[in-house]
């Protein structure tokens, strides 16, 4: 996947208080959307989760969440087939806190 945005450090979310009906839809689609797989050793961490998606007309995004060994550090990495629907997805705060809520529930990005 050609197209990458900077990665995003994620916090805990102390305003969190469970789920809202408007991110039930959106969790449910994290949910189906997610590769199942035991995780991976990289250098200096492990890959966690991934999250697979695709448009109607073809093109892929896929999220990877990382941590860090020995700290509790997360980092959502983001990569695709189109710099457009990238931006479309994590383009704003707004759609980034949304985004991550649906993935992670209980985290948000580091701005």
């Amino acid at each position: 996947m050609p197209c990458q945005l900077t990665p995003f450090k994620l916090v805990s979310n102390s305003r969190y208080k469970g789920t809202s009906h408007i991110l039930h839809d959106a969790m449910r689609l994290a949910l189906i959307s997610s590769v199942k797989f035991e995780g991976v050793n990289v250098p200096g961490g492990i890959v966690t989760n991934l999250w697979a998606f695709m448009s109607q007309k073809g093109k892929r995004v896929m999220f990877v969440l990382g941590e860090q060994e020995g700290e509790d550090s997360k980092t959502l990495h983001v990569r695709g087939d189109d710099k457009q629907m990238l931006l479309c997805l994590v383009g704003t705060r707004t759609s980034r806190e949304v985004l991550i809520s649906a993935l992670k529930p209980g985290l948000m990005p580091l701005d």
